[in-house]
């Protein structure tokens, strides 16, 4: 019986969000439940073998979560390496390409930016909220 769930990394097929994998796993929940009640209901099956079925129908309910949480954190592993991989290669693009006069200046600026972070931090948060106040304004 099927599952649902693929042991697929992502490479050349479909990779599950943790949504999917979140909904996958409820399902599986309740169709183990439906099949349970609907045995249980039709009076084929003792009170005995329905709890027992009820059992292992949680038990593999909770294996399919643990398969989903298992795929979920290493799906969050990969896309974090991705975007620290493509910031990596940005980052040296950026070196590669711009002036060196370009490259001071924005170092002499994040340098002035981290001796300065509650100036910076205030000047920002008041741009917000004028920001905010004209798009409401305009909205009117």
């Amino acid at each position: 019986m099927s599952n649902g769930f693929s042991q697929d990394s992502g490479k050349g097929g479909h990779t599950p969000t943790a949504g999917e994998l979140r909904a996958r796993a409820e399902g599986a929940r309740q169709e183990a439940g439906k099949t349970v009640e609907a045995l249980a209901a039709k009076g084929q099956v003792p009170a005995a073998r329905a709890k027992e079925l009820a059992t292992e129908a949680k038990a593999q309910a909770a294996k399919s979560a643990a398969q989903a949480k298992t795929q979920a954190v290493e799906i969050a592993g990969q896309a974090r390496e991705h975007l620290a991989s493509a910031g990596a290669t940005a980052a040296g693009t950026w070196r590669e390409k711009s002036p060196q006069a370009v490259q001071d200046t924005a170092h002499e600026v994040a340098d002035t930016a981290r001796g300065n972070r509650v100036p910076l931090l205030v000047g920002a948060a008041a741009a917000l909220v004028l920001v905010l106040v004209v798009r409401r304004r305009g909205t009117r």
